[in-house]
């Protein structure tokens, strides 16, 4: 179970996430049910000369279907605003590709991953970070306050 000092910590960087400056919900009781589950994974970025303090987070769910190949989708990438422009975000992010690269090389099948981006000037930064990394611009947001969809393809590593 997740301690009170991280639900808060968590609930700080949900403020910084949303649009209107107020997290839908708390954290609390809510992400126990997601970490029992094998599928998702919470990389979370934290500052060691603050006693550990979660200052960054990036999730990925993993999706099996049955007659397609395997699809995950990244959300909730966050930094405090504190620590943007330190590449802690494009660290996270690679950790998710890591996981999905063992995935993959595991289920010996490639991998679909998506994510979305709004094309807002405070989020330009964040996309950059996602095709360096290889994303690719899938589909554009019909307005101002739509959603960009991002895709990558990961495949098993030769000899997995």
């Amino acid at each position: 179970m997740i301690g009170e000092v991280e639900v808060e910590a968590l609930n700080k960087l949900a403020y910084q996430l949303s649009r209107s400056g107020k997290p839908r919900e708390s954290v609390h009781g809510k992400l126990d049910i997601l970490l029992s589950n094998t599928n998702f994974h919470l990389m979370a970025a934290v500052d060691e000369d603050k006693n550990h303090q979660i200052v960054g987070l990036a999730t990925i769910f993993f999706q099996d279907r049955l007659f397609s190949p395997m699809m995950a989708h990244i959300d909730d990438v966050v930094l405090d605003s504190s620590y943007r422009g330190k590449r802690i975000g494009e660290q996270l992010v690679k950790a998710l590709l890591d996981a999905a690269q063992k995935n993959s090389d595991w289920l010996g099948e490639p991998i679909t991953i998506e994510l979305t981006s709004r094309p807002t000037p405070e989020r330009q930064a964040a996309r950059k970070i996602y095709q360096k990394l290889g994303f690719e611009i899938i589909s554009q947001a019909a307005s101002e306050t739509g959603t960009d969809l991002f895709r990558k393809h990961v495949k098993p590593l030769p000899g997995q």
